[in-house]
């Protein structure tokens, strides 16, 4: 089982940033994945399809920066602990 960490660039201090951490469907819930390539899928279909490295993706170059973010934020996709592999942890 696989999920997908969203890391986000914002200066230090910024109000209301949107924290690191796994990326949640519309109901807050963690977006569990059985294999890498429904993982990948997901993101390509979001556009998130720049490949930087190993399991990491971000948006293309035409990626407009929110107010206090410094750089596009990053995805990468990583293996779920055995403990906590129940779909929408």
């Amino acid at each position: 089982m696989y999920y997908i960490s969203v890391e986000h660039f914002y200066y230090v201090g910024t109000f209301n940033a949107p924290k690191n951490g796994p990326l949640k469907n519309e109901y807050g819930k963690k977006e569990i994945f059985s294999t890498i390539e429904q993982a990948q899928q997901y993101l390509f279909d979001i556009d998130i399809v720049w490949h930087v490295k190993n399991r990491t993706y971000t948006y293309p170059s035409g990626y407009l920066l929110n107010h206090a973010e410094y750089a596009r934020p990053l995805y990468t996709i990583r293996k779920t602990s055995k403990a906590n592999t129940t779909k929408g942890e």
